[in-house]
């Protein structure tokens, strides 16, 4: 699987809407649930944006949090019906939130 968008470089401001894109390619086991988290320290800690169960949708609308960082980072993690990872990818390099 593989973050597409955001990546890397991109600027987002703090309460617009951005759409995070992702690509699924073949899992062992069907995708069960997809979880998505954003870092604004690097990937150093991680928040919940948005959990999705029996469905990949492969984006989502993210309204973009109040919180200014030039050092931020999306994950996208997906999970089978017993829970156990089954695809994982980050944001290649930081975007920015900004004001």
């Amino acid at each position: 699987m593989k973050v597409n968008t955001p990546n890397g470089g991109e600027s987002l401001t703090i309460g617009s809407t951005y759409n995070i894109t992702w690509t699924t390619n073949h899992t062992i086991r069907p995708v069960n649930k997809v979880i998505l988290q954003y870092s604004t320290d690097g990937g150093s800690t991680w928040k919940g944006i948005k959990t999705y169960t029996d469905t990949n949708p492969g984006s989502h609308a993210w309204k973009v949090p109040s919180t200014p960082s030039t050092n931020c980072k999306v994950r996208v993690t997906l999970k089978d019906a017993g829970g156990a990872t089954i695809g994982q990818d980050v944001s290649d390099s930081v975007f920015t939130i900004t004001p």
